[in-house]
C-alpha cells in the first residue's frame, strides 16, 4: 500500500508550469495581490502586491514559456516583448531552481 503525501508540491520546482517566474520583491512585503494581463493571454503577467500602507508595486513578472527559454542558469528572451521586459528591468537574474529566477 503507497501512502500519499499530504503536502503539496512546490510550485516551479521542476520546471512543469507554464510560466517563468521573475521575483522583484518578496512575497512578506505585501498582504494581497493582482494579476494583470500584459499583452496576449499567455504571455506576460504583472503580479502587483499591495502593501499594508496601502501602496502597490510589482511583486514580480511572470513569462510565458512560449515568449523566452532557459540556457543553463540564464533566462534568454525569444520574443520583442520578453526582451523589452528584460531590458527594462535593467538587472541580473539569478536562477533560484526550476522556473524561479530573481532579480538581483
Amino acid at each position: 500500500m503507497t501512502r500519499m503525501s499530504k503536502t503539496r508540491a512546490k510550485p516551479g520546482a521542476r520546471g512543469t508550469g507554464k510560466y517563468f517566474h521573475v521575483q522583484l520583491r518578496p512575497k512578506r512585503e505585501f498582504i494581497f495581490f493582482r494579476n494583470h494581463d500584459v499583452g496576449e493571454k499567455g504571455g506576460l503577467q504583472r503580479i502587483a502586491g499591495r502593501r499594508a500602507n496601502g501602496s502597490w508595486a510589482t511583486q514580480k513578472w511572470l513569462i510565458g514559456k512560449g515568449l523566452a527559454h532557459r540556457s543553463g542558469s540564464r533566462l534568454v528572451a525569444d520574443s520583442a516583448a520578453a526582451r523589452k521586459l528584460l531590458r527594462t528591468l535593467g538587472v541580473e537574474l539569478a536562477h533560484l531552481g526550476g522556473d524561479r529566477f530573481r532579480a538581483e
